[in-house]
């Protein structure tokens, strides 16, 4: 029974591996199936590209033979050829003689220093890798009394606490922090912020009550300074900006040399700068005087 069934499947492992092999090798005649597909050949077979064309020959490049050159030469030199290989090469040579010369002399008057240096000291050196045993714990150290610095620091601070009347004490705790939540006194407001708001008041009623508005990023759109054009100004030239000094000596032709260029000025000139009268802030300083 268990040979018939093993047959069996052997003869169906073969068929359906024939069967596959078929299935790879078959392709539809065209217009018997809709995926029929004409087979291509390979682009290395038949190229689409120009090929068996004419390439002319210029010769050797003159870097490529001055390179060839100097290798001959070096070769010449050495008394060895050149040879390039991409194969794993064999190693530096290992377990080979070493003659042996003796001690190196500044290896000698290192040991001669070392064994000089442990006479006078009383111990061996010797150096090894293993984790140290660690420095010297709860050892005895006398006692000197305090150091002549540290005692003139003392005095000096006990005799500042008597003039101060205060003992310095020295803490590692955390300090409770400055006073918060004391009185503070309510003296009114200040006359700046008092004649700010009267100012406020005054122009509200000559243009409308100002309501400051935030834009989307949260700056508050206040109004900026006039353009300087918006103003009209008359001359004004005070007594310290007239020239008292006596005229200059000029020729029989006139003052010629002192004469302005009749070029107009880039900058606007004699317009009038109106009075709007005292600053605020000069009218309060004049109050608190």
């Amino acid at each position: 029974m268990f040979s018939k069934t093993t047959t069996g499947l052997v003869a169906l492992t073969i068929l359906s591996d024939e069967v596959l092999a078929m299935k790879l090798k078959y392709r539809p005649l065209a217009g018997t199936a809709p995926w029929h597909k004409d087979a291509e050949a390979n682009s290395w077979v038949k190229p689409t590209w120009d090929v068996d064309y004419f390439v002319p020959n210029f010769g050797l490049d003159k870097d490529i033979k001055v390179s060839l050159d100097n290798v001959k030469t070096t070769e010449a030199k050495l008394g060895h050829k050149l040879a390039a290989s991409f194969e794993k090469p064999k190693g530096h040579p290992t377990d080979y003689y070493v003659p042996n010369f003796g001690l190196d002399k500044d290896i000698k008057v290192a040991q001669a220093n070392l064994e000089e240096t442990e006479k006078d000291l009383g111990s061996k050196l010797s150096a090894s890798f293993e984790k140290p045993k660690g420095h010297p714990t709860d050892y005895f150290v006398p006692n000197f009394g305090l150091d002549h610095t540290v005692k003139v620091s003392l005095d000096n601070v006990e005799e500042t606490e008597k003039e101060l009347g205060h003992e310095l004490t020295a803490s590692f705790k955390k300090p409770k922090g400055h006073p918060v939540d004391y009185y503070v006194p309510n003296f009114g407001l200040d006359h700046d912020i008092l004649t700010a708001q009267k100012n406020i008041k005054d122009q509200e009623k000559k243009h409308g009550v100002w309501t400051p508005k935030q834009d989307d990023n949260g700056v508050w759109q206040v109004p900026t300074a006039a353009p300087n054009s918006s103003y009209t100004y008359r001359l004004l030239q005070l007594d310290s900006q007239i020239d008292l000094q006596d005229d200059p000596i000029c020729s029989s032709a006139g003052c010629t040399q002192y004469q302005h260029k009749k070029k107009k000025p880039e900058y606007p000139i004699d317009y009038p700068v109106p009075n709007f009268g005292g600053d605020h802030s000069i009218a309060a300083t004049d109050e608190s005087l």
